[in-house]
């Protein structure tokens, strides 16, 4: 190859390598994202159903559960509500009672544990937590009283079950 010959075919390469470069204008804003996570919980209540008592015993006791889940930090206080019945059978005003829906009534109590020694209620005797993302289980019990004394029948009765938390 001569010289000028390779002179000519680096020419258009050296050439290009002079040109100006383009450049684009940038221009900035800046995108905001705000958002308020509210604390929120889930309230889940297994009812207690399908039992079958003796009519010559003086008491029974039947354990179910409840669960709930929040999220991190929320702190919910879990308590049962009066029902439909509460302290409508003499000698039990501040128990709930169940009720064949024709004057009868078995009286009863919600409790934390199975034995019946710690109350499950308002305020003080309410299961509390603080919520942390993942389901957190309670188990309670309900201790029915002077089955002797009632008649025979379907009894029932309604309690709402309430979830207060922030």
């Amino acid at each position: 190859m001569t010289r000028k010959t390779f002179l000519r075919a680096l020419l258009p390469i050296a050439l290009a390598s002079l040109a100006v470069p383009a450049f684009a204008a940038d221009t900035t804003a800046d995108l905001t994202i705000q958002g308020t996570l509210t604390n929120t919980c889930q309230l889940s209540v297994t009812s207690i159903e399908g039992m079958d008592w003796s009519g010559i015993s003086e008491a029974a006791a039947r354990t179910s559960g409840l669960s709930i889940v929040c999220n991190a930090g929320t702190t919910y206080s879990i308590s049962p509500g009066q029902g439909q019945n509460f302290g409508l059978l003499s000698g039990y005003g501040t128990y709930r009672a169940v009720t064949n829906g024709a004057g009868a009534y078995i009286p009863y109590g919600f409790f934390k544990d199975p034995q019946g020694s710690q109350v499950w209620g308002d305020d003080t005797d309410a299961f509390t937590g603080v919520g942390d993302g993942t389901v957190q289980s309670y188990n309670y019990a309900v201790r029915f009283l002077a089955l002797k004394q009632a008649v025979g029948g379907n009894y029932t009765d309604t309690v709402t079950v309430t979830a207060t938390y922030n």
